[in-house]
């Protein structure tokens, strides 16, 4: 029964179900103290939640750095402006290209222009 129950624990540790795996082990402790396996699984367990632990706390420090930057960033004044219009670019670029391909006008001060007085 000690076997089966060593069985069942290592799958559901397998499959990731720590309680019920451990309690699965307990048992199986409790009905055969000298198996091996069922003490080396019940370590197994606790070194998975302590590692569970590690990284929870890890994520959780990473995430209240995060939080810290953005309080002491300052915030720009950038951020403030209202969005601009899309539809500017598009004028400013035909006036750009109107304004560069048109001919020079008619000067005193330029002797080289086309039109005759």
């Amino acid at each position: 029964m000690a076997g089966t129950l060593v069985q069942d624990g290592k799958l559901l540790y397998e499959m990731g179900r720590l309680d019920e795996a451990e309690h699965k082990l307990k048992s199986a402790a409790t009905n055969d103290p000298s198996n091996q396996a069922a003490y080396y699984y019940l370590k197994l367990i606790a070194e998975a939640r302590y590692q569970n632990g590690a990284r929870d706390r890890e994520v959780m420090n990473k995430d209240k750095i995060v939080e810290m930057e953005k309080a002491w960033l300052p915030s720009t004044q950038r951020e403030k402006l209202p969005t601009p219009n899309p539809k500017a670019d598009v004028y400013i670029a035909a006036w750009t290209f109107t304004r560069c391909t048109r001919a020079p006008a008619a000067t005193p001060s330029n002797p080289n222009s086309t039109v005759s007085s």
